[in-house]
């Protein structure tokens, strides 16, 4: 028996992808006056600052971390002030109020009213501000109200009053908004509900309910919705309500008209299946009975319209709503659960008031979480699901274009009854979009339900496979590393390229004129303008019958090609000189900036140009390098790569050259500027390997950086002093198998340069500037290297063109490409393929490499039954549409499911098996379904699939490949007891050869009907199949006509959430009661618990991670890992008793750490070559998270204490604290925040170099090994 102890484990959490779903959104002017921006709250952890160029495409500006969960947001402006403030409620128990400074939010103040957490009658739940930004609300779900007043100072700083509160015992409050009455007292309205005696009149609801015979059996109806206003008086500073009234028992939410002189004033309540307009202030002064006469004149109500396919008990509420007002016009947009579009307008007479309430079908687009209209004239719109757009209004819906329209003719009497409201309600006839135009989307990936990591396609490096989205807009997405290129052309060449730039006419030219393609002995000369036109040798001054080693553009019109027996220099004018290398010296490497050139002959000379202000080039300068020849290699004293930096801002000359050498050193060298000994070396390194290629180049950052690329495929990058030409900050990354070459490209549309390092795989090196984690590795502390999805090339040149700034021509033997960068600041880039409906289940078939995915969803009329298109086009264009349009809407209890065969490469399915149809299924299985189900004398009921796996049967079908398919029966969730049983269907995988395509299928082999329960999830296990039924634990084998059970485990508390497996080991995840390792003994033939958690954790995720060893997730946002002890594991083991004993032993926590969003599916995979292995954790909010171990204990203890110095020197946005954040529902342990971690190089430099002190190291090395743990990940 083994007695030593398992090493603790320490690991980083980072974030590989961040999270793309919007929980809340403001809209207002935050970093300049005037400024047409908005705020997106991700995930409700992370501020994003988005600003739309005119065309309507947005780019973020800023990106910030708070630690904690945002629960509300809201915006207002003082009086006389030009810029809007950000106030925040969340969890942290404070109102945090933000301003924006310099290139990120910061602190403007902080209020605590509360103990930290997301409690009921803890304020934070709800925010509202007042318009002229006197005031702000903020108010809990139950009881708390509190009221802050907002002034500035004598320094006209913000100030914040004293809370006053307005709390209200025994009240829930259900939707909130602040009304518009210009400048008379603040007005807040509020949707509550009192539910003093609730309990009481619901047990004598119960009570008279059962005893319906009863002379006094009348039905006592709950507790009724009030609209209640509060008002905030400035002279007494106290907030008391002045109007209360029911509302209906439908309403949800508040939305404020403009008023003062915008609009009438009042407040739009939403409420189910109509729309109802109050105005409570305009009888604000009239006595008691007369104001109940004014309100009840300016009270109006409009039925919403309802699509023709929903079922009647179905009615249409209001989930998201926003206002726009213009000097002479307002307007509310809001939309319903199913993403119709509603224009909600007022008619005015001419004294201003209301006597017409209009609703209008304006759209669909997918259901929102929020919306803003922008007066640029567009429209986003955050989706609750899937990709996020930004829309451009065409028309404004007036006029009789056919759309369904409702109006309000007073006196006409109130619908009272839903029944009413529907019958008058016009329908909605669905259509593409007319008023709108989609102009950009937003990349989404929320919700992954379920994701799996496998190199199946035999590329460099593994891909993620993930479903994502709900409904119509679910896909399928092949996730790889690195950014994504559109290639906008591509061309052969007539022999292998060794070298391509591109240049201007003049520099001040938008885009480049010439692309130059140099081959061995000739070059070629393209002219791009409309067309791309190869220029003769009698048309042009440049030498096409030599080996162009480099051209540039230096001045304004002077075009430079050297070649190795010298250079041409061709003036703007047309003059052309030429330079002749001196001697039987020949040209090795140039390099130039916009005014100097520097050539390195052979023998290590170098020769030093400038540009004369007649546009022709002096030597002024030549010397000969002291370069000793390598031990190891050839090359004798030559120069092995060479680079210039470029001119700084308002200089005339650069001050420093770098050159590499075959002694395998790297030298910077000081150009005659005003050194007294110029071409001197001022700086020199020593590194592993000879030199390939050199590129100092500056990021945008004010920093110069020096970038190398070494034949052993490493790249060593420094800071380079600006002043004395000091190299320090070293850092290296292996690239690929190939040496680097660096080139100099552009991006953000042209205003920063960049690199791009060409190995065996591509990179490219930035600088981030908006906060956002995209990539490890870098030079400076904003400074990243991130792959590039492409091929492998070359040689590249940026290009600049009409359709982008940000081109790069590259070549890759005899190819031409030409490609642009789609978004650098994302890690992974996705390939995307529709599936019909929810994303359900995912089995990769490596040895086919497809994959098959299970989908469905609920009370929604299955695709198959609307006339699919045969024609693959038109079958894609009809799902688009749907995508848009929803899904057609089935009766309450059905469902629609089906099995598709994606192919990953292509992103197309191939197959599709559709169930619950008469045609979409197989005869085959409809018949063993029906006699499954004649033989129980029940009826077939809907299906659909709850886990597919692969599984195979040795004993029985040899090495045959077989897909298991689960499948509920008129399951309902809640309650999730309403089901009846299920199937384990059981089909044989074809592939067949039809032409030149590989033709794959699903034919049924049999069907097993499940009486008891549902089963969730299957497994292979020792050729047999492992079934997850509700609670218990069963092991099936294969049969003629159906499965065979064996044995079975039951006792599993609720319901089996995963099965792992492990040599005679099953790992189970239950859903209410964590994780339990059983054990199955095949003499036997028995499974017994021999392990299981102390704690009971609502699963969500859980993956095996070795055989004492497991990794899960629970639905509050926590990930852990469990492991079985050694000795108890031995013991396991060796256990002669077979479980008899019922000894259970207790799994112990290994890590714990509080993610902050629901893990929805985990996976181990290694993400590039020679990377370390990690544990993969995709969310909800469509995030991929990613569990790091340390390699050694001093890594952890680094990485340990600098998170420690952090949690001091920058502290959550928010007000939150970070320890508590992460240790929400249990303590942190062995686990550090990469997250915050990541925050260090974002500090300023005098704070960094301050922790950096504090843990004996200079800030240079602290950079360094966040670097070096960054790149061990992608």
């Amino acid at each position: 028996m083994a007695t030593g102890k398992q090493a603790p484990m320490h690991v980083l959490a980072t974030t590989l992808h961040a999270q793309a779903s919007v929980t809340t959104s403001a809209y207002g002017s935050f970093s300049a006056p005037k400024a047409v921006e908005m705020v997106a709250v991700r995930a409700a952890t992370r501020i994003d600052l988005l600003r739309p160029a005119a065309d309507g495409t947005l780019t973020l500006v800023s990106s910030t971390d708070v630690f904690g969960a945002i629960r509300s947001l809201a915006t207002f402006r003082l009086a006389g002030a030009t810029r809007d403030y950000l106030v925040v409620g969340s969890d942290s128990g404070r109102v945090a109020i933000l301003e924006y400074e310099g290139s990120k939010f910061k602190r403007a103040h902080v209020e605590t009213f509360g103990r930290p957490g997301c409690r009921r009658v803890v304020p934070g739940q709800f925010v509202v501000s007042d318009p002229q930004g006197r005031a702000v609300m903020i108010a809990a779900l139950e009881k708390q109200k509190i009221v802050y007043i907002m002034s500035r100072d004598t320094e006209a700083r913000l100030t914040i009053s004293s809370p006053l509160e307005a709390s209200k015992s025994s009240t829930v409050t259900h939707h909130m908004c602040a009304l518009d009455v210009g400048f008379d007292n603040p007005v807040f309205a509020a949707l509550e509900t009192d539910y003093t005696d609730a309990d009481e009149l619901l047990q004598s609801r119960r009570r008279m309910q059962r005893d319906r015979d009863a002379a006094e059996a009348t039905i006592v109806p709950l507790r009724q919705k009030m609209l209640t206003l509060y008002e905030l008086d400035l002279g007494t500073n106290h907030v008391h309500v002045v109007w209360s009234e029911p509302a209906d028992a439908g309403a949800s939410m508040l939305v404020a008209v403009p008023g003062g002189g915008d609009g009438p004033g009042g407040v739009l309540v939403m409420c189910e299946d109509c729309v109802r307009y109050l105005n409570p202030m305009a009888a604000a002064n009239a006595g008691r009975e007369q104001a109940a006469i004014i309100i009840a004149a300016n009270q109006m109500e409009a039925v919403l319209p309802r699509r023709a396919d929903l079922p009647r008990e179905r009615g249409t509420l209001i989930t998201c709503a926003t206002s726009h007002k213009q000097k002479k016009m307002f307007f509310v947009m809001a939309q319903s659960e199913y993403g119709d579009l509603y224009k909600i307008s007022l008619s005015l007479d001419g004294a201003g008031v209301p006597v017409q309430l209009t609703v209008k079908h304006f759209d669909t687009i997918p259901p929102c979480v929020s919306m803003h209209v922008l007066k640029t004239g567009f429209l986003f719109a955050a989706s609750e699901f899937g990709d996020h757009g930004m829309y451009q209004f065409l028309g404004m819906g007036d006029g009789d274009d056919g759309d369904a329209c409702a109006t309000s003719d007073s006196p006409t009497p109130m619908h009272d009854s839903p029944a009413a409201r529907r019958d008058a309600a016009p329908e909605i006839t669905l259509r593409p979009l007319r008023n709108l135009f989609l102009t950009q989307s937003l990349e989404s990936h929320a919700p992954i339900t379920t994701m799996r990591v496998s190199n199946m396609l035999a590329e460099e490096s593994p891909q993620i496979y993930a479903l994502c989205g709900q409904g119509v807009n679910s896909h399928l997405k092949v996730m790889r590393a690195g950014i994504s290129v559109t290639t906008l052309a591509e061309n052969q060449l007539p022999g292998t390229a060794t070298g391509v730039w591109t240049l201007k006419q003049r520099r001040d030219d938008d885009f480049e004129l010439f692309i130059l393609v140099s081959f061995d002995g000739k070059t070629m000369l393209l002219r791009v303008d409309e067309t791309v036109e190869e220029v003769g040798e009698g048309n042009t001054n440049f030498m096409l019958d030599v080996t162009t080693m480099h051209v540039a553009l230096l001045g304004d019109d002077t075009h430079v090609q050297t070649h190795p027996g010298g250079m041409r220099i061709i003036t703007g004018d047309g003059r052309v000189t030429e330079w002749h290398a001196p001697g039987r010296r020949t040209v090795t490497h140039v390099a130039s900036n916009r005014t100097q050139l520097v050539a390195a002959l052979t023998g290590g000379t170098l020769v030093y140009f400038e540009l004369a202000p007649d546009g022709t080039l002096q030597e002024d300068f030549e010397k000969r390098l002291d370069v000793t020849t390598s031990a190891g290699g050839g090359g004798g004293g030559d120069v092995a790569c060479l680079s210039i930096a470029p001119v700084p801002e308002g200089q005339l000359r650069a001050r420093f050259a770098a050159v590499g050498s075959y002694d395998n050193t790297l030298k910077v060298v000081a150009l005659p500027v005003e050194e007294e000994d110029p071409l001197t070396v001022v700086s020199l390194q020593a590194v592993a390997a000879n030199p390939a290629s050199l590129l100092l180049v500056d990021y945008g950052d004010g920093a110069l950086n020096l970038c190398c690329g070494l034949s052993n495929g490493v790249l060593v990058q420094n800071e380079v002093d600006i002043i004395t030409g000091t190299l320090s900050n070293t850092r290296m990354r292996f690239l690929g198998n190939r040496p680097p070459r660096l080139h100099e490209v552009r991006v953000d549309n042209g205003t920063r340069s960049a690199m791009l390092a060409l190995s065996s795989r591509t990179y490219l090196g930035y600088h981030r500037t908006d906060g956002s984690r995209a990539g490890g590795g870098g030079v400076g502390g904003g400074a990243v290297l991130v792959p590039v999805s492409c091929s492998a090339l070359k040689h590249a040149s940026p290009f600049s063109s009409a359709q982008s700034l940000d081109c790069v021509v590259a070549v890759e033997d005899n190819l031409l490409r030409i490609f642009s960068f789609d978004d650098i600041g994302e890690r992974f880039h996705a390939m995307k393929c529709r599936i019909r409906y929810t994303g359900r289940s995912l089995c990769l078939m490596e040895e086919y490499q497809t994959a098959i995915v299970g989908c469905a969803d609920a009370n929604v009329k299955p695709i198959a039954e609307e006339s699919l298109p045969d024609d693959a086009e038109a079958a894609a264009a009809f799902l688009d549409e749907r995508a848009v349009l929803g899904p057609s809407r089935a009766a309450s209890g059905s469902w629609a499911s089906c099995v598709h065969i994606v192919d990953p490469r292509s992103g197309e399915v191939i197959f599709t098996h559709e169930l619950n149809t008469a045609d979409g299924g197989s005869k085959a299985e409809a018949e063993a379904a029906s006699a499954s189900s004649a033989a129980d004398g029940s009826s077939p009921g809907y299906e659909n699939v709850t886990a597919i796996c692969p599984v195979t049967f040795p004993e029985h079908r040899g090495n045959e490949t077989l897909v298991a398919v689960a499948t509920g029966r008129n399951l309902c969730y809640l309650p999730r007891r309403v089901h009846d049983g299920g199937y384990l269907h059981i089909f044989r995988y074809r592939r067949s050869r039809r032409g030149e395509d590989d033709q794959h299928s699903l034919e049924l082999v049999h069907t097993t009907r499940v009486k008891d329960d549902v089963p969730m999830c299957l497994c292979a296990f020792q050729g047999k199949l492992l079934v997850g039924v509700g609670g218990t634990l069963r092991l099936y084998d294969m049969g003629l006509k159906r499965l065979l059970r064996k044995c079975e485990l039951a006792g599993f508390p609720t319901v089996i959430k995963s099965i792992e497996t492990y040599g005679s080991r099953v790992y189970v995840a239950d859903v209410c009661e964590s994780v339990s390792i059983v054990k199955y003994r095949s003499l036997e033939n028995s499974l017994y618990v021999v392990a299981d958690d102390v704690l009971p954790r609502h699963m969500t995720a859980c993956r095996r991670l070795d055989y004492d060893t497991v990794a899960g997730a629970d639905k509050f946002g926590n990930a852990f890992v469990l492991r079985l002890n050694e000795n108890a594991s031995v013991e396991v083991d060796d256990d002669p008793t077979g479980g008899f004993t019922d000894k259970r032993h207790k799994l112990d926590v290994a890590a714990h750490f509080h993610v902050g969003d629901v893990i929805t599916a985990m996976d181990v995979a290694t993400l590039q070559p020679g990377g370390t292995e990690l544990l993969l954790g995709a969310t909800v909010s469509g995030a991929i998270r990613a569990l790091v171990p340390f390699a050694t204990r001093e890594d952890a203890d680094f990485f340990l204490n600098l998170e420690l110095h952090l949690r001091q020197e920058a502290p959550p946005l928010c007000g939150r604290d970070h320890m508590e954040w992460r240790a929400c529902y249990a303590p942190i342990k062995h686990v550090v925040d990469g997250d915050l971690i990541d925050m260090y190089a974002s500090l300023p430099l005098d704070v960094q170099t301050s922790i950096a002190e504090e843990l004996d190291r200079t800030r240079g090395d602290v950079l360094r090994r966040i670097d070096a743990m960054k790149n061990r990940l992608l």
